[in-house]
């Protein structure tokens, strides 16, 4: 499997997360993201990937850096393989 395909669910659910916990409404984080809120609806379906500008627009406007929302995407995937793995 390539590897952005088992880590892309990941990065939209921590995403979706974070908008979640600071109250963002979609249309508000595409406006930010310089995006249509129809393109980051399709970003977060999964139907197309996230070009890293956008990420890097995403994470600001979060207060964090493109790095720190990846790590938390790639924290997020850790726990899924370790829970799967549990027997």
């Amino acid at each position: 499997m390539d590897p952005y395909e088992e880590f892309a669910p990941a990065l939209r659910k921590q995403i979706r997360m974070e908008m979640a916990e600071r109250d963002i409404l979609q249309s508000e984080l595409a406006a930010a993201a310089e995006i249509m809120p129809a393109t980051l609806n399709r970003y977060l379906q999964g139907h197309r990937n996230f070009p890293i500008a956008t990420l890097a627009r995403i994470a600001r406007q979060f207060g964090m850096s493109t790095s720190e929302l990846m790590g938390r995407a790639e924290a997020r995937l850790a726990r899924q393989r370790n829970d799967a793995a549990q027997p």
